[in-house]
């Protein structure tokens, strides 16, 4: 594939495609053009339409504030990795696990 190099490459293969009746990526493909280069020149030297985004509206909605509840959860029926006997923990340190998405 050959990159367009020019703007005069450019405007004949436009031109090409056009008197060919195909589109710039079915002409490009047929003569051994790279395709985006081709476009690229094209949207650039005004010879194509750019596509345009239809604008779309969207309404923002405000939400509430979520609640500042602590979550404190213990679970004293943790096992010891070593022992596997049950391992009660103080409900500090269940917190702390806790805050910081340990548990």
């Amino acid at each position: 594939m050959r990159k367009i190099w020019g703007e005069r490459d450019a405007r004949a293969c436009v031109k090409a495609a056009k008197a060919a009746g195909l589109g710039l990526g079915a002409w490009a493909r047929e003569h051994g053009v790279d395709g985006r280069s081709l476009h690229a020149w094209a949207v650039n030297l005004g010879l194509v339409a750019r596509p345009v985004a239809k604008p779309t509206l969207i309404e923002l909605v405000p939400m509430p504030a979520p609640p500042t509840v602590a979550r404190y959860v213990t679970d004293q029926r943790r096992r010891d990795a070593r022992s596997g006997r049950a391992r009660v923990s103080s409900p500090r340190s269940t917190v702390r696990a806790v805050s910081r998405g340990w548990l």
